[in-house]
């Protein structure tokens, strides 16, 4: 269904951006792996390449709107164009609104915010040029509904992202360009392997109603599945990927008195 696509995924060089671009190149998609670490774009790239793939390794920093133009322009003349962009790069960090400093803030939302919003915008102007539609999936984060102390930064920008997503469905519509989310819960990743482990991964597992942490593959499956024609009537959604955790209002430590 998504052969001869091309598809843009930003911070692909690892975790659930690397989880999506391999599954996209599975379906025939010719993948730019966008990252701001150029070593983990080549080795990714290598690795499509090698289980017959296509892909192709390009450096972006997606807070920089000067460094987004060029990282489009860049594939749309290697690869012929852009027909799916997933906005994954993010970063997150932990402070109290006490001590979080300018720098901080500022930090977080030029990823989390304004790279959603540079690469979105650079995209979707290609693809209305190409007039052959497209999907945009952005990865926003449950916590945009469940909020968790020290988080506020990060919090704030992908409920702006879940919310912006809604709005450019809305934009977008005219030119055939299907805007949609996907609302990770608690995912195994090589930035989060450490902190998911003995008591503080039993704790998050008793709160999933599901009982465990999610893995990369889990949120690429509903990713790719956004960016084929089977999800064409589907425009404007936000959708939580996270074993139950954002729906349900269960106190796992009730049962226990």
């Amino acid at each position: 269904m998504l052969t001869g696509k091309v598809a843009i995924v930003t911070g692909s060089g690892s975790g659930m951006g690397e989880a999506t671009a391999k599954q996209l190149a599975k379906q025939g998609v010719a993948v730019a792996i966008a990252d701001l670490n150029w070593e983990k774009a080549v080795k990714v790239a290598d690795s499509i390449k090698a289980a017959g793939g296509t892909a192709y390794p390009v450096k972006v920093n997606v807070s920089d709107s000067s460094s987004v133009n060029q990282m489009v322009n860049a594939v749309v003349k290697e690869l012929g164009g852009v027909d799916i962009l997933v906005n994954n790069a993010g970063i997150v960090t932990q402070s109290s609104v006490l001590e979080q400093t300018d720098e901080e803030w500022r930090r977080i939302l030029s990823v989390d915010l304004d790279g959603v919003f540079y690469c979105t915008r650079a995209v979707a102007k290609q693809m209305k040029e190409q007039e052959r539609g497209g999907k945009i999936v952005n990865i926003a984060s449950v916590v945009a509904n469940r909020p968790r102390r020290f988080h506020g930064a990060y919090t704030a920008a992908k409920a702006a992202v879940a919310a912006l997503t809604r709005v450019w469905a809305l934009d977008l519509v005219e030119y055939g360009i299907n805007v949609n989310a996907v609302s990770p819960g608690h995912i195994r990743t090589p930035l989060t392997e450490g902190y998911f482990t003995g008591k503080v991964k039993e704790a998050f597992e008793e709160m999933i109603p599901q009982g465990t942490i999610g893995e990369p593959d889990w949120i690429a499956s509903v990713v790719v599945f956004l960016c084929t024609e089977a999800a064409s009537y589907v425009t404007g959604q936000v959708i939580d990927v996270d074993g139950g955790f954002n729906m349900s209002g269960e106190i796992p430590a009730l049962y226990r008195l």
